[in-house]
């Protein structure tokens, strides 16, 4: 794309951080972090997500968790995301909280 003077847009984002999430790419995410920073992707809540997912999954919880507190909008899988990473990497006690957080913001749920 680089080559062809192509700018990439919020879907191919999207995809090229699955893609470094899948294979532990974390310094190309950093990269695209900085170029959706730049271009104002980041605004976006899915490619905001796929931030959150990608560095959660190459181990970065302190930078998913910085992407996910300054998304600007925040849906049902922006939170399942950033609630599994911390799940997944033994923070349960914070996994619990941001959800009952996320129920009382109406993110999703009504906790009962």
């Amino acid at each position: 794309m680089k080559e062809a003077e192509t700018d990439p847009n919020e879907v191919t984002l999207i995809e090229v951080l699955s893609a470094c999430a899948s294979i532990g790419a974390m310094d190309f995410g950093k990269w695209i972090d900085e170029y959706a920073s730049k271009r104002g992707f980041q605004n976006d809540v899915y490619v905001a997500t796929a931030l959150v997912d990608m560095y959660a999954k190459c181990g970065n919880l302190d930078h998913a968790f910085r992407v996910f507190e300054n998304m600007p909008q925040k849906n049902e899988v922006s939170w399942n995301a950033m609630i599994s990473a911390l799940a997944f990497h033994g923070r349960a006690q914070e996994a619990l909280s941001l959800f009952k957080r996320m129920s009382q913001e109406g993110g999703c749920c009504s906790a009962k």
